[in-house]
């Protein structure tokens, strides 16, 4: 049987981008957002059924710790303050962005990763450019400019926190590539670590 391989040519596209799905003669399939040629076979990817947590149920609960950084959820005021804002500016819940931060930097806003992500919220360089972050290092710049990169994958994603979370963390082509979570302890781990945090903060709320 012909192996079917899925090749992503996704760059980071808007929410309301049209992606395209293109049968190729070899069997393979592309995603794009390229309108494909008039010889192509191909449909308008919609994402409802092909991602759907039914179809790739995936179980992330909050029963494993980390003790290496469950010490205190304490965080700063000022940090806390931004959070509020930007969550009910977003209609995302506080709760869950804090623990995305919790993951990401515990809550260093000068936390710079070996491949090159940045502060409180971990943007790299040109995601931080996609959601028009100039200083990362910036407190609220990046708190929003994350909280609004997460709402982007959310709404790409049917709202699905985890694949949202995956794609934060790996890519949202690897989601796309994997046809839902990608089997990656550091993607997996993270997703862990939120729903754990998420459940945490929620209990302090």
């Amino acid at each position: 049987m012909l192996k079917l391989f899925v090749f992503i040519t996704l760059a980071v596209l808007r929410a309301e981008s049209i992606i395209y799905v293109v049968y190729n003669k070899d069997g393979s399939i592309t995603f794009t957002s390229r309108r494909p040629q008039l010889n192509q076979k191909y449909k308008i990817f919609t994402g409802s059924k092909r991602f759907s947590v039914v179809d790739y149920p995936i179980s992330f609960t909050a029963s494993k710790t980390f003790p290496e950084q469950t010490s205190s959820l304490w965080v700063d005021s000022e940090i806390r303050k931004i959070v509020r804002s930007v969550s009910k500016a977003l209609s995302l819940e506080e709760s869950l962005l804090l623990a995305i931060i919790k993951a990401e930097s515990n809550f260093n806003h000068r936390a710079v990763s070996r491949k090159g992500a940045v502060g409180l919220m971990q943007l790299m360089p040109e995601t931080a450019k996609f959601v028009g972050v100039s200083n990362p290092f910036c407190y609220r710049q990046n708190i929003l400019g994350g909280a609004k990169y997460f709402k982007y994958l959310l709404q790409r994603f049917q709202h699905n926190v985890t694949l949202a979370l995956a794609a934060y963390n790996a890519g949202p082509e690897r989601v796309l590539e994997h046809r839902g979570v990608p089997n990656f302890k550091e993607t997996r781990e993270f997703i862990r670590k939120v729903y754990f945090y998420w459940d945490a903060f929620k209990k302090q709320a």
